[in-house]
């Protein structure tokens, strides 16, 4: 199902760039998990999240 609504940060470059990017580093997060290197595999996550969600929302 494709949704009807879309920001206006995802017609950034930089945005969809950094989504590209994201997926084999939460892939390799998964991995590190599956290896039981949970804080690692945490970090990596919350890394990866920052990402986007600072192009999508920047501080004033």
């Amino acid at each position: 199902m494709k949704r009807s609504i879309k920001f206006r940060f995802e017609n950034f470059d930089m945005w969809k760039l950094a989504v590209e990017v994201s997926i084999p580093l939460f892939t390799i997060a998964n991995q590190l998990s599956e290896m039981k290197k949970f804080r690692f595999s945490d970090q990596l996550d919350g890394a990866v999240l920052s990402i986007t969600n600072n192009i999508a929302c920047p501080v004033k």
